[in-house]
């Protein structure tokens, strides 16, 4: 390297994303004293914290390339892919988690003047960056190598200290110098990603159409029939689903069923991926059960590999891209990957495939979801958050409310879990109410404790059961399970991977939680809210922005000298209420049978302001039996 360049100055500034403060545009420049700006640096700091769920959306909003990156990388939360922590396609296996650490950079483009060029400089500008200011806030330093004219650049990168993630076409730098990385020799790492193994046969550009007098559709209807000239078994077998592929495939020439198409597909790899049964199960029958562990293709995939990674793009194309609730695996992909998994002589963990459909349905990975979509992680994480709430929230009743006083509306913001109540419900707001608010978070915990089905409908019969007395007053007054069960869900995620990762901070080195099973579905907080029973179309909390609404109509009711008179219609009931409850601590058991007939009578109106009225006597049964033995 020229000593002419040794007193470079850098720069590097951040501009805020104009929609996400997460996604920040990085600027870097090396400069000279005397002979100025020689090299240009440009990128982004990306930071997942909050992101929700929304990472894809937001890379993708950005450009094709971040697009491209992210999509092949990261889940819709921002977190690595599990297909590139072990395995044929984890490369030489050096990264793993350590890239679901919150800010990453990612280097779009690294530009020295032509006349400069291979004296250093470049190297000089990517360790300015690791030294700037920005040093303690970023993990890992990310980059696609390419270059205009379509070739890779890989060599400067690696030199540099970046090795491949996976077997992809993406290089990594991280900045921990304990990390793998650094201990792995340039020709020790992948030296080839996947893709560049099996280059996209060349398209025609526009103007070769043009030149070549044929419309868009002929030239594409001339490229599928010359891929059915050259691949006949593989179009056969992605396209015909009926019992006759069994004669065709049984007719061609053996050495075709083991032959790969342009992109290293065997014929295996067509029939799991188009769900086409009848052609696997003939395909086994000819012996080609060891093409079921091939992975020499486009994608480094075996036919098994390449079914999950087409259902969990499926799921997160629709998710994401297409904001749609989505409903759960087809049954068609998940008896495939029962056959599959059967035929490889690997545990299913179920006796058939309608136990395992049930069992896989909601993305379960760890075969210990309960209902298939409940992990065990995601139950410890909604247990804390209600423990925490039901913990909390009687110390609002030593010093938030005043006895037999409705709390303005100005207080309710300092009430544990109080932005969780509808503004509509702000006049009804007494200590009696919020008594019964905490303990359906109570009911809550125990349900989520003792593993019981969690859902709205099993949470209110638990609550009107167990915590009559408490929650008498709440569910009268209009309150609903509903309004809780928002406040565990929200606050979990919040506090999740998907949120400020507070959470994983706190149980990093909880031995309870470190032994649970990880699993796909441990931060699928859209999906548990839609299964509990909170439709995603109905407003939820937070409702702060309502509050000033709700403060300007009380000042309007002072207006009307009305308010004095509610007031003290409220106190009259809450005295009434408080009455029936001591009289319930004083009543023997023919006085509690005595009350179940009087709640029987206000089973509609209590219905009317749950979720669907009291449960069925089998759940309700389930209820006692449980409630008996705690």
């Amino acid at each position: 390297m020229s000593t002419l360049f040794n007193d470079l100055a850098f720069s590097f500034t951040l501009e805020e994303g104009f929609e996400n403060w997460q996604l920040q545009t990085l600027i870097g420049t090396a400069t000279h004293p005397t002979l100025g700006e020689l090299a240009t640096l440009s990128g982004y700091i990306i930071y997942r914290r909050m992101l929700g769920g929304d990472f894809l959306v937001m890379m993708d909003e950005e450009s094709q390339e971040l697009h491209e990156f992210s999509a092949t990388l990261f889940d819709k939360n921002g977190l690595l892919k599990p297909r590139f922590k072990a395995g044929y396609r984890s490369g030489t296996g050096c990264w793993a988690d350590e890239l679901n650490e919150d800010a990453l950079a990612y280097i779009e483009d690294i530009t020295v003047k032509d006349e400069y060029r291979r004296q250093g400089i470049g190297s000089q500008l990517l360790q300015g960056l690791r030294e700037s200011k920005y040093k303690s806030e970023i993990s890992n330093i990310l980059c696609w190598p390419s270059t205009r004219d379509g070739s890779a650049p890989t060599a400067f990168f690696i030199k540099n200290g970046f090795r491949r993630i996976g077997r992809t076409q993406f290089f990594g730098y991280s900045m921990d110098a304990e990390h793998p990385t650094h201990q792995i020799l340039a020709s020790d790492d992948v030296q080839q990603s996947v893709r560049e193994a099996f280059p996209l046969p060349p398209q025609p550009s526009y103007y070769e159409m043009l030149a070549s007098g044929q419309t868009p559709n002929e030239i594409s209807d001339n490229i599928k029939r010359e891929r059915q000239r050259k691949f006949a078994i593989h179009c056969a077998i992605a396209s015909n689903m009926s019992d006759s592929i069994a004669q065709v495939i049984r007719r061609v020439h053996k050495a075709d069923l083991y032959a790969p198409d342009d992109a290293g597909f065997l014929p295996m790899h067509i029939a799991v991926q188009a769900r086409n049964m009848i052609a696997f199960k003939t395909l086994l029958t000819l012996g080609r059960v060891e093409d079921l562990q091939n992975h020499h293709n486009a994608d480094g995939a075996t036919p098994l590999e390449l079914l999950r990674d087409n259902m969990v793009n499926g799921r997160e194309f629709m998710e994401t891209l297409l904001s749609a609730n989505w409903l759960g695996y087809a049954d068609i992909d998940l008896s495939m990957e029962y056959a599959v998994k059967t035929a490889m002589g690997m545990d299913t963990g179920c006796a058939t495939v309608q136990d395992y459909i049930a069992q896989n349905k909601h993305g379960c990975t760890c075969g210990r979801c309960l209902g298939g979509w409940l992990s065990p992680r995601m139950i410890f994480q909604l247990s804390v958050q209600a423990a925490f709430c039901m913990d909390n929230m009687p110390l609002d009743e030593v010093f938030v409310f005043k006895k037999r006083q409705v709390l303005d509306s100005s207080d309710i913001i300092h009430l544990y879990s109080g932005e969780f109540i509808p503004p509509s419900l702000y006049p009804n707001l007494s200590l009696s109410f919020y008594r019964g608010f905490t303990a359906v978070f109570r009911a809550a915990y125990e349900i989520l404790e003792d593993a019981f089905p969690f859902t709205a409908e099993t949470v209110l019969s638990h609550a009107r059961y167990a915590y009559y007395s408490e929650t008498i007053n709440f569910f009268r007054k209009g309150g609903m399970v509903e309004y809780a069960l928002d406040a565990i869900t929200s606050n979990a995620k919040d506090q999740s991977m998907v949120g400020d990762r507070e959470f994983y901070a706190t149980f990093a080195d909880d031995d309870e939680f470190v032994a649970l099973p990880t699993c796909a579905n441990d931060n699928e907080f859209e999906l548990v809210r839609r299964m509990v029973g909170l439709d995603s179309e109905k407003k939820w909390a937070p409702y702060r922005r309502y509050r000033q609404r709700y403060e300007d109509d009380d000042d309007d009711m002072d207006d009307d000298d009305d308010s004095e008179e509610d007031e003290d219609d409220m106190d009259d009931d809450d005295d009434e209420d408080e009455d029936d409850m001591n009289e319930d601590d004083d009543d023997d058991e023919d006085d509690r049978d005595e009350e179940d007939d009087d709640e029987d009578e206000d089973d509609e109106d209590f219905g009317r302001r749950g979720p669907g009225g009291m449960p069925d006597s089998a759940v309700m049964i389930a209820f006692l039996e449980m409630t008996e033995a705690r």
